[in-house]
């Protein structure tokens, strides 16, 4: 990939030689002319076509290099200014040639058309432009895209392009190529006078000689005129790079690469012998690797027993833990059942306190209704005796009621009273009956024994 600017001073010699042959063959067209040296960069290029123009401007928009140029190239017919391509700061018709190089790809369409318009503006009647861009039929097949490219064309696009502004346009191409030089002693003419040409291709493997075109070009040059019939000079040309420098580098290239075929043949001598060696160890390293295997295989038969193991361990763990948590469960049921006995126990214990208090009474009141009977039982003997003496005589019997209604009144009588009173009532009837069928067991059993 070509650099964005390239400089004199660069050490990319092709982009050099491509760069001075299309600014030489620029002179030869701008002798005795004004040229205009559109998008210059560095300047060198308009520098050297002053040397053959009757004027010369060059025009760039990036200001640095435009003042880099002025301080480095200086000729009377020649000056720089810093200006756009799609705005040219100068009237209509003041150039006889317009000269732009490598400029057309870095602008989009748009700019494009507004470029060539400006150009078609600023040049003379029967003025010319020279203009080239990269083949993009060629750069496509760069593995990275200039990114300073903003829309490449192919060569019929260029063409198409230009002749809808200018009526003549004659297309050229340019390549670098290698070639071997041949030419007279001295005192005779140049070898570009007398030159014959002849042509190197590949059949195959075989380096044969061919009349086949040249098939890959690198740049589209075109020559245009606003005049249809004029008469374009033809742009075929040779530019020799006679210092030896790019094929001394292309030299130094190739003995570089037969020192590292060399140098890799070395290596690859001794990745041989290591490979054997390791192909050796890798032999060692396959019995261990089948003793391994066996080993491997007598270890996962291990393991699957131990797996085995595991799996009974588990299920085992699992059936404790089943009976780990019904025997919780139970334990549960029964610290709830102790809870329900602990609290019945102290609801048993109170009716049971509850009762002693109760019996206490009731003994007591025993005591008074025995006392209480036996007294009312000497009155009733009493009364019975005196009734049997009476006899049934009224006076009698109203003595008799007389007395028994002294009986009602008596205390003995209100125990007796007191006592249904509480048989009355079911829980005290329920503490006094076991009671009371005491009593009249020992009662009975006295009568019995009696």
């Amino acid at each position: 990939m070509a650099e964005e600017r390239i400089l004199p001073g660069s050490t990319d010699w092709v982009e050099l030689l491509f760069h001075w042959h299309r600014y030489c063959r620029a002179a030869d067209l701008a002798a005795g002319k004004t040229v205009l040296d559109l998008a210059c960069g560095e300047g060198y290029g308009a520098h050297y076509l002053a040397a053959q123009a009757q004027r010369v401007v060059g025009i760039d928009i990036d200001l640095p290099a435009i003042e880099r140029a002025r301080s480095k190239y200086r000729r009377s017919n020649l000056e720089f200014m810093t200006g756009s391509a799609a705005e040219i700061p100068f009237p209509e018709a003041s150039f006889d040639l317009v000269v732009s190089l490598e400029t057309l790809e870095h602008l989009d369409g748009e700019t494009q058309h507004r470029f060539l318009r400006e150009v078609q503006r600023v040049l003379k009647p029967a003025g010319q432009l020279l203009i080239s861009t990269p083949d993009r039929g060629r750069t496509e097949q760069f593995s990275e895209h200039n990114p300073y490219h903003q829309k490449e064309l192919f060569p019929e696009e260029f063409a198409h392009l230009l002749q809808g502004y200018f009526p003549r346009v004659q297309l050229a191409w340019q390549e670098i190529n290698m070639a071997s030089l041949i030419w007279d002693e001295a005192g005779a003419p140049e070898p570009s006078q007398c030159l014959a040409e002849y042509r190197i291709s590949r059949a195959g493997d075989e380096a044969v000689p061919t009349r086949l075109p040249l098939g890959w070009r690198m740049y589209v040059l075109a020559l245009c005129s606003n005049q249809r019939e004029a008469a374009l000079p033809p742009l075929g040309s040779l530019c020799h790079e006679i210092g030896r420098r790019p094929l001394e580098a292309l030299w130094a290239e190739i003995n570089r690469r037969n020192r590292r075929e060399q140098s890799l043949e070395q290596e690859k001598q001794g990745l041989e012998i290591q490979l054997l060696r390791q192909q050796e160890t890798g032999e060692r390293l396959q019995e261990q690797l089948v003793q391994g295997n066996e080993e491997q295989l007598r270890l996962r038969q291990q393991l699957e027993q131990a797996d085995g193991a595991l799996r009974m361990m588990e299920e085992e763990k699992r059936a404790l833990q089943t009976e780990n948590r019904r025997v919780l469960s139970e334990i549960g049921r029964i610290q709830t059942d102790g809870e329900r006995l602990r609290e019945e126990l102290a609801a048993e214990q109170a009716v049971r306190r509850e009762q002693t208090a109760t019996l206490a009474i009731v003994q007591q009141h025993n005591q008074q209704l025995a006392g209480g009977v036996v007294e009312m039982q000497r009155r009733v003997d009493r009364a019975e005796a005196e009734l049997a003496a009476l006899g049934p005589e009224l006076a009698d019997g109203r003595r008799c009621r007389e007395e028994l209604e002294v009986i009602r009144n008596s205390r003995g009588w209100k125990v007796v009273r007191r006592y249904w009173q509480l048989m009355d009532q079911p829980q005290v009837a329920r503490l006094l009956r076991p009671i009371r069928d005491l009593l009249l067991g020992s009662k009975q059993e006295g009568s019995g024994r009696s």
